[in-house]
């Protein structure tokens, strides 16, 4: 019901969408291409990291894609069931489309933390003058925390979460 109803609103507000491109939206459409780019490139044939202790999250998409159902007590390699597992659902999701594979699971989290973090452009107000200097620090502040705090190659939510913050606040705002 959920998501018909979404499709439903989706296609209603399509008719209220302005297509047009306007030019100071070049720079962040720009720069969000090649992050994406550099995200497939970098995760292409990619493997969870080993005894990495997020390997667990990928048990748990694992269990999910092979089980089609969420882990329950019947899943005894899942050791923490009480987590709920947000990010092993959006992954089995993009998983039903493309088959499994880890490269995909870690692409799908990266692409949801770099979809969160592209929030940050929303914030611009389009009557200020100062609209470079506001791109421009939203691209400082997207790399810091797509490059220096995040580690593509595993399922670390932490950095996810933050980036669901940042969405809601920005939605707010």
């Amino acid at each position: 019901g959920i998501l018909f109803s979404g499709f439903v609103l989706g296609i209603k507000g399509i008719r209220k969408v302005n297509w047009g491109f306007k030019r100071e939206n070049i720079i962040p459409f720009c720069f969000i291409s090649l992050i994406l780019v550099w995200l497939f490139w970098y995760l292409n044939g990619a493997l969870y990291a080993d005894g990495d202790t997020m390997t667990h999250w990928g048990r748990i998409v694992r269990s999910i894609y092979q089980d089609n159902r969420l882990p329950n007590f019947i899943n005894n390699e899942i050791y923490c069931q009480s987590y709920p597992p947000a990010t092993a659902c959006w992954i089995y999701f993009v998983m039903k489309f493309t088959g499994y594979s880890e490269a995909i699971a870690l692409c799908a989290q990266d692409i949801w933390i770099v979809l969160g973090a592209v929030s940050l452009f929303n914030l611009r107000d389009e009557t200020v003058i100062y609209n470079k200097k506001f791109i421009l620090m939203d691209v400082i502040i997207l790399i810091g925390v797509l490059m220096y705090l995040n580690s593509f190659d595993t399922l670390i939510v932490d950095v996810l979460l933050a980036s669901v913050t940042i969405t809601a606040f920005s939605i707010i705002a």
